[in-house]
């Protein structure tokens, strides 16, 4: 706690390799811990990355996006599309932030493809929030994708991206209607398990 090299050191290595075995409990738990204490400063970098714990917690109100630059919305008619997240009408709503050349996103969007019809005749939507650069990669990667997706060529520049202190893609967030945190999904595969255990809740009512 005396060497601020030494605990910036430690401290990037620990969240490192808890986010990288999606330990994100215990990355909460540092995240915290590590912007309570006082005895060291932490390196601008890494304290956006703890941030993210802080301000993006479950129980958080996570803030409302507006649908800037290319918007592609399959199934809207035209004067009646959402402007902004709080404008969907559909109780929970998965925010993906993500983008063509990562290719984990690639893989975890797909995985998405077979499962969309189940998530929103339960009233769950997606909306892909992308990182690309360059329109015509951004239209042809999501040309497929059933839901809405946004990008207007900023990356990390992006409101959206800077506003919810996403720092690696893929970043997944589940909402309720009130723009509450629920979930933050490590993968399709946990927020599919969410959505059986949400019908089978419903089941059980």
């Amino acid at each position: 706690m005396s060497d601020e090299k030494k605990f910036n050191e430690i401290t990037e290595y620990l969240f490192g390799y808890l986010e990288q075995h999606s330990l994100y409990k215990a990355s909460e738990y540092l995240a915290l811990k590590v912007l309570t204490q006082s005895s060291c400063t932490v390196h601008d970098d890494l304290a956006k990355q703890l941030e993210s714990y802080r301000a993006m917690k479950k129980g958080n109100i996570a803030p409302d996006i507006l649908f800037e630059g290319d918007v592609i919305m399959p199934g809207y008619e035209s004067g009646h599309a959402p402007q902004k997240l709080s404008d969907i009408s559909s109780s929970y709503t998965l925010i993906i932030f993500g983008a063509s050349w990562c290719a984990r996103c690639a893989e975890e969007i797909s995985q998405i493809l077979p499962l969309y019809d189940k998530w929103i005749s339960n009233d769950i939507d997606v909306i892909f929030v992308s990182l690309d650069v360059e329109k015509e990669v951004f239209k042809a990667f999501t040309s497929i994708l059933p839901f809405i997706s946004i990008c207007d060529y900023q990356q990390w520049d992006n409101n959206a991206i800077q506003d919810f202190h996403v720092f690696a893609t893929p970043t997944m967030f589940l909402l309720d209607n009130q723009r509450t945190i629920l979930l933050r999904p490590s993968s399709v595969q946990q927020m599919d398990s969410w959505v059986d255990w949400h019908i089978q809740e419903g089941y059980n009512r």
